[in-house]
């Protein structure tokens, strides 16, 4: 009698039918290997500020699903708004969510010193369409929310009635540990308290936002046909300064590497606009091959291109989406970087 052999990593990837299993089924095979890093732009050039391992990541989003669920009150089905600026804290809370059985609600996040905005009025709008009793934040951002409650406290003598008053806000950050003994609880089957991923909104720039429902078995078919599309797998290098929240940063950069079981390199969209040659340097620094932007930035890159000469033959896929493509744009971009920084022909694709 044949004796049947244990899946492998791929197999079990393939089959993991929400993002914890296929996060805990990524940890136990890579353990210390990257995932996450985040860089910076800087007088000497791009470099690497943080950094998290499979197993890192694992543990933060056991540990802080644990810290939810017994310490915080946050209930299986409990919408969580996430209110982070760019930074790789919002994609652990994002990971320990679905990990605590909990729904996630990536959302903009308001400027803390402004009022009446139009970005706080669409925080409230979704806040009140999702009905979430929760918002995860980091201590950088919960620190300028109070700081600018404070300040406006002082200067018209009232409270700062414009955020939603019932609404629990919990810090997480990426430095919390593991549950108490180091014991990681199982992830949760999909469809154990639902069969929810998470929400996605619209930014509200035109209308009111509107939310669409990500369940598990969605996400997991769209996360299969990114990476069998681009040919990504473990050696897949993802260099990225897309809004976390956005649907091709989220799924595309962030959750397409760990289901490829490949790394990513992540910076802040302010970074990119501030000088959009380090975007192109990350790429030959980190030896990127996939990466994904709206039209503009590839306008951008090419008429503000690095000063000194790259090397971008490690690129596989370029995604020109997300906005109406131009032609003239992707033929001007290529050409200056095919001709100047090795760039190999037909890697950029329009969709």
């Amino acid at each position: 009698m044949l004796e049947s052999s244990a899946p492998t990593e791929e197999e079990a990837a393939a089959e993991a039918g929400s993002l914890s299993e296929l996060l805990s089924c990524r940890a136990a095979a890579k353990g210390d290997a990257p995932l996450f890093a985040w860089w910076e732009d800087r007088k000497g050039g791009v470099e690497v500020r943080a950094s998290l391992s499979y197993a890192a990541v694992e543990a933060i989003a056991a540990g802080v699903a644990w810290r939810l669920a017994t310490k915080e009150g946050v209930a299986p089905g409990d919408r969580c708004l996430l209110v982070y600026e760019p930074c790789l804290s919002f994609v652990c809370a994002f990971l320990a969510c679905g990990r605590a059985a909990a729904v996630a609600v990536p959302v903009f996040p308001p400027e803390p010193r402004k009022r009446a905005t139009a970005e706080l009025g669409a925080f409230v709008q979704i806040r009140e369409s999702c009905a979430a009793k929760f918002a995860l934040t980091s201590s950088t951002y919960n620190w300028a929310k109070k700081a600018a409650g404070l300040a406006d406290l002082l200067r018209r003598g009232g409270g700062d009635a414009a955020w939603p008053a019932d609404l629990t806000w919990v810090v997480v950050d990426a430095q919390q540990g593991p549950p108490p003994g180091g014991l990681l609880p199982d992830a949760p089957p999909p469809g154990a308290h639902g069969h929810v991923a998470f929400l996605q909104y619209t930014s509200g720039s035109t209308s009111a936002p509107k939310g669409v429902v990500i369940t598990h078995a969605s996400l997991r078919h769209n996360l299969a046909l990114i990476v069998g599309e681009l040919a990504a797998d473990a050696a897949t290098v993802c260099v990225s300064w897309l809004p976390q929240y956005h649907d091709m940063g989220l799924i595309g950069s962030y959750l397409g590497v760990l289901r490829c079981g490949g790394r990513g390199y992540y910076a802040s969209p302010f970074t990119f606009i501030k000088r959009p040659a380090c975007w192109l340097e990350a790429i030959d620094a980190f030896r990127g091959t996939h990466v994904q932007a709206p039209n503009f930035a590839y306008a951008l890159a090419t008429r503000k291109p690095p000063a000194k000469t790259l090397d971008l033959s490690c690129l596989r896929h370029a995604i020109n989406a997300a906005e109406p493509v131009e032609a003239a744009v992707v033929d001007s971009f290529a050409a200056l970087y095919e001709r100047r920084h090795k760039l190999p022909p037909g890697v950029i694709f329009p969709t």
